[in-house]
């Protein structure tokens, strides 16, 4: 099936948002911590003694596995928008650009900076190269 699969411009940003999403799940659904969020988001803790921040890691804990769910669901969609049919893979590429604006704007809310880059810089490429596919 890869094999024959034709490459498209939009299948760039879609392959590396698969690979941060994957990330991005893992960070949330395994990963969530004190320090890595102190590392990834430290406007979150702002202002708080280590001890209020942890007890606020710590309550955040099962939404941060709950949006890790969500960000491989996203994850898996951009890997089907690599797996498809090209029309049917262009008509992903915009949903999922779209999906990867309204994530960014979502981060960019939450003062989460760098999912604000990746996922609106990784939004603009997927819309972009799908657009340009005619």
């Amino acid at each position: 099936m890869f094999a024959q699969m034709e490459w498209h411009w939009f299948h760039l940003p879609a392959f590396v948002g698969f690979l941060a999403h994957v990330y991005f799940s893992f960070i949330e659904t395994l990963g969530w911590g004190f320090e890595r969020v102190k590392r990834i988001a430290p406007t979150w803790l702002e202002g708080l003694n280590d001890k209020t921040a942890i007890e606020r890691v710590t309550w955040a804990k099962r939404l941060a596995f709950n949006i890790g769910a969500y960000n491989l669901m996203l994850a898996i969609g951009l890997g089907w928008t690599l797996a498809a049919d090209p029309s049917i893979g262009r008509q992903l590429a915009i949903f999922f650009g779209i999906w990867l604006l309204g994530a960014a704007l979502a981060a960019h809310h939450t003062r989460v900076t760098i999912a604000f880059y990746v996922q609106g810089g990784l939004g603009v490429l997927l819309l972009a190269a799908a657009i340009a596919l005619r």
